[in-house]
């Protein structure tokens, strides 16, 4: 019942919160994305740009047992019956505030599914860590006006402010020592020092070939206008763990991926199948079905 009523309690508080007088109210004391995360360089939290410096964090004293989610896309439910079902499954005795605290999204929160705004308020109401996805970026650029709406992104038009700078303030990595995980979007390209990749790199590559001087090329889409070698190969199955274990999504067309050193969790929540969380240590999977598919599968 909760799941149907908070989608429209948000909605109201989106509005309440657009009115002069009581956005100050309503508004979080910080856009600071969240004080357990240690930042390789500086912070910058800055109230006039959506623009995030900062591309890679690290978790440097995490809770003994995380939860990493795939991709949700916008589907509020499922991602409130995954959450249920873990609490229930793997620490029951913790106090929900705590238990939102070990979860982490493996970015693409946002856009396919009905409900991005809802998925957005939770996650920063509740201390919920998140990497960002492609999706995540179009919609913050819809939102700041340096890209050009569609009937996708109608919904960044009820976007408050406070929550927009909180979804520009992810990181596009978490490095979590403790625990030998490397949480991105997309992946990372097989020997290449962190500093050295891209957000786009990080956000939206799939596959990856060798150039004739030994470096990786990467794929992004294979219905792009790119020439694409025999031999290009899904990125994860190269990489050889020099960042720890990688969990990422971003690839719902080869759902669950699991690799040696890395494994994929965008297994199609928003298309009709699963939303799935990877719970560290132990590997364990943690999955619930779709209500329905809201959105045609197109990579």
């Amino acid at each position: 019942m909760l799941t149907h009523i908070y989608p429209l309690m948000y909605r109201l508080l989106a509005f309440l919160s657009s009115l002069p007088l009581l956005s100050s109210l309503l508004a979080p004391p910080s856009p600071c994305y969240s004080p357990s995360l240690a930042w390789v360089s500086p912070p910058i939290h800055s109230t006039s740009s959506l623009a995030n410096p900062n591309f890679h964090a690290v978790f440097a004293s995490p809770p003994s047992e995380l939860y990493i989610i795939g991709d949700i896309h916008g589907c509020f439910h499922e991602f409130q019956l995954l959450l249920t079902k873990i609490h229930k499954a793997k620490c029951a005795d913790v106090p929900l505030k705590t238990f939102y605290q070990r979860v982490i999204i493996a970015g693409d929160l946002v856009n396919k599914g009905p409900f991005s705004l809802e998925v957005l308020d939770f996650c920063r109401s509740n201390s919920i860590l998140a990497v960002r996805g492609n999706h995540d970026d179009s919609a913050l650029a819809v939102f700041r006006g340096s890209k050009r709406t569609s009937p996708a992104y109608h919904w960044t038009s009820s976007l408050p402010p406070t929550t927009a700078r909180w979804l520009s303030s992810l990181p596009y990595t978490i490095s979590i020592p403790d625990h030998d995980l490397l949480i991105v979007h997309a992946g990372v390209i097989p020997d290449r020092k962190l500093a050295q990749h891209t957000p786009y790199e990080m956000t939206t590559m799939r596959e990856v070939f060798k150039r004739p001087d030994g470096t990786y090329e990467t794929i992004q889409h294979r219905s792009q206008q790119q020439q694409i070698p025999p031999d290009s190969t899904p990125w994860a199955k190269l990489y050889n763990g020099e960042h720890g274990f990688v969990c990422f999504g971003h690839d719902a067309r080869r759902g669950l991926q699991k690799e040696k050193h890395a494994i994929g969790l965008d297994t199609g929540c928003v298309y009709g199948e699963i939303l799935t969380a990877f719970v560290s240590p132990g590997k364990e999977l943690i999955a619930v079905q779709a209500n329905m598919a809201y959105s045609k599968k197109t990579g």
